[in-house]
């Protein structure tokens, strides 16, 4: 928080898109029991059917007008950070075929495709739990 503070940076959080789309459980109560990328890539594929792919297409017009909003009224958006090897948030990894694999994440792509339609280049990073995250955030200042 400290680094965010320093640098006179607020921060918004985004939707879960996977709460939003499947709920708290994914749609598999017993996916917590399964190797990550092997429930990570059925989450992707649950995430392509039609309802759940209507609702994030939704979450990610949001995201981009909001950023959209935000930049009309002068404030600068830094950055977007998003979870690697999430099969939604992922920004450098994603998860399918049951592995980790170079990529974006489907709500990633969708909110990459909203901001491309307006114009608009907000820069993207991709984190770990593991990451400096202070460094990685860095890169956007």
């Amino acid at each position: 928080m400290d680094f965010f503070l320093s640098q006179e940076i607020g921060i918004v959080q985004m939707p879960c898109p996977e709460v939003c789309c499947l709920g708290l459980d994914r749609g598999n109560p017993q996916g917590a029991d399964s190797p990550v990328v092997v429930e990570n890539t059925r989450i992707r594929a649950a995430m392509k059917a039609d309802g759940p792919d209507s609702k994030l297409s939704a979450l990610a017009l949001g995201v981009a007008e909001q950023i959209e909003e935000y930049q009309k009224f002068g404030f600068e958006v830094v950055g977007i950070v998003g979870a690697n090897r999430s099969p939604n948030c992922g920004v450098d990894t994603t998860s399918d075929d049951n592995r980790e694999q170079k990529g974006m994440g489907i709500f990633m792509e969708k909110i990459s495709g909203e901001l491309s339609k307006r114009g608009i280049t907000v820069p993207m990073a991709g984190i770990r739990a593991s990451d400096d995250i202070a460094a990685v955030l860095d890169t956007f200042l």
